[in-house]
């Protein structure tokens, strides 16, 4: 068994796996800033910078609506 040529490297591997936990989290409601993300995949946060295209991408208008709604009853 062997990994699409695209996997093979440790970054585009993880960069795959990051997008899928995220998504799925964020379908489920679950938010947080690009801040958080890195220290709760990897343990610390310099990672940002390869959260933050990961995040964008999936953000959609809905998503923003949706994440404001539940805040709103924490304000």
């Amino acid at each position: 068994m062997q990994l699409k040529a695209a996997f093979q490297n440790y970054e585009s591997l993880r960069r795959v796996y990051d997008s899928k936990i995220i998504e799925m989290a964020m379908q489920r409601g679950f938010y947080m800033t690009p801040e958080q993300w890195p220290l709760l995949l990897y343990g610390y946060t310099t990672h940002v910078s390869i959260i933050d295209p990961i995040i964008d991408k999936l953000l959609t208008k809905t998503s923003f609506q949706t994440a404001i709604q539940q805040y709103q009853p924490m304000l």
